[in-house]
C-alpha cells in the first residue's frame, strides 16, 4: 500500500490535524491509481470504454421441420425433409429431383445473424460428379461447388458474414443423362452467430469488475448495459422496460411492458392474441343463441345476442334480436 507525505495544518480552532495528500484506500483516485477498492463495479466500469454487452452465442437449426425459425426465411423448390440422411436429429433437407433429367432443385435460405461471424452447415451427397452437382451461392456469388467430387460423409462448410441478413442459395443441377450415386445433396445443422442477454435475474448492473487492494484493476467483467437497465440495446434487444420487465399480462397497449429477457413484448390487451385474463381480443365478434322466440310451420326462431370485444378486451353485448 502506498502513502505520501502528510503535512500538519492548524485548524481555526487552534487544534492541529494530519492532512494526507493521497494514498491507496482514501476513496479518491490519484497518482498512478486506476481505481479505489471501495468503488462499486458500476463506478469502476463507468470509466472503461468499449462494448462488453452480453455473451455471444449461436443460433442452431437442424432442419427438424418445415416451419423455419424466426432468423431464417426460405424459398424452396424441389427440396424437402429427409429422414434417411441426417447429420443431427431426425431429419435433414435434401434435393428431391432424383432421376429427373435436365432439372434443378433450388433452396434459398435468408439467414439473419445478430453479430459478425460465420454461418456454418453440413452437406452430404453423391452424384455423377462432373455433370450433376451442388452449387452454393452467398449473396448471389458462387462460393462452393461439389463438381468433380463426392461428399459421402457429412462435410462442414463455413462462410463469414456480417451482422444482418445474408442469402444462401443451394442449387442441385442435373444434365440430360446418367444418374449415379445418391443423385441428391442434403444440408443439415446450420448455425449462425447470435447475441443473447443473459442477465434477466439481475436487478442492478451485472458488471463484476473489482479493484485490487493496491488500487489496480482486478478480475471481473464490465458490461455497457443489461436487460433491465431501461435502455433498449437495439443490436441485442427488442425492448427494455427496466424494472417493469415481466412476462405478466398488461391490460392495454399503453401499459404494455417488455418480457423478462428483452426478446419481445409481454402479452397485452390489443396484441391480437387472447391471453392472460382477457376473454377476447379487440375487434373480435360473436353471437350467442338463446331460447325460442317464435316459430312457424317451417322454422323455429331463437333469441340471438351479438357481442363485440371492446378496447379493454371485454365482451360487450349488443341488441338481442329474434332470428332463425
Amino acid at each position: 500500500m502506498r502513502y505520501e507525505t502528510a503535512t500538519i495544518i492548524k485548524r481555526k480552532s487552534g487544534k492541529f490535524a494530519k492532512n494526507p495528500c493521497n494514498y491507496c484506500g482514501d476513496g479518491v483516485i490519484g497518482g498512478s491509481e486506476t481505481c479505489e477498492p471501495s468503488e462499486s463495479s458500476a463506478t469502476i466500469c463507468s470509466r472503461e470504454t468499449g462494448s462488453y454487452y452480453g455473451q455471444t452465442q449461436t443460433y442452431i437449426w437442424n432442419f427438424e421441420s418445415s416451419s423455419w425459425p424466426t432468423w431464417i426465411s426460405a424459398t424452396v423448390s424441389s427440396w424437402g425433409l429427409n429422414s434417411t440422411y441426417k447429420y443431427s436429429g431426425s431429419y435433414s433437407y435434401c434435393s428431391t429431383n432424383v432421376g429427373e433429367a435436365s432439372s434443378s432443385a433450388t433452396m434459398t435460405l435468408n439467414v439473419t445473424a445478430k453479430a459478425a461471424g460465420n454461418v456454418t452447415f453440413y452437406i452430404y451427397g453423391t452424384s455423377e460428379k462432373s455433370y450433376d452437382y451442388l452449387t452454393i451461392y452467398q449473396g448471389g456469388s458462387q462460393v462452393w461447388t461439389s463438381k468433380g467430387a463426392d461428399y459421402d460423409s457429412w462435410t462442414p462448410l463455413s462462410f463469414p458474414v456480417s451482422a444482418g441478413t445474408t442469402a444462401f442459395q443451394f442449387t442441385y443441377s442435373k444434365d440430360s443423362s446418367v444418374d449415379t450415386g445418391l443423385d441428391r445433396y442434403c444440408v443439415d445443422y446450420l448455425s449462425a452467430p447470435s447475441v443473447f442477454v443473459p442477465y434477466t435475474s439481475r436487478t442492478t448492473s451485472p458488471s463484476t469488475k473489482t479493484c485490487n487492494s493496491d488500487c489496480t484493476l482486478g478480475s471481473g467483467t464490465c458490461y455497457s448495459g443489461w436487460c433491465g437497465d431501461g435502455t433498449t440495446q437495439s443490436a441485442y434487444e427488442v425492448c427494455d422496460s427496466g424494472s417493469s420487465n415481466s412476462n405478466s399480462w398488461a391490460s392495454s397497449a399503453s401499459s404494455k411492458h417488455c418480457n423478462s429477457n428483452c426478446t419481445g413484448w409481454a402479452p397485452y390487451c390489443g396484441d391480437g392474441v387472447v391471453n392472460g385474463s382477457e376473454p377476447c381480443e379487440i375487434g373480435q365478434t360473436k353471437t350467442e343463441k338463446g331460447g325460442e322466440c317464435d316459430s312457424s310451420w317451417t322454422s323455429t326462431y331463437y333469441y340471438k345476442t351479438p357481442y363485440t370485444c371492446n378496447s379493454s378486451c371485454q365482451w360487450v353485448a349488443g341488441t338481442t334480436y329474434c332470428d332463425n
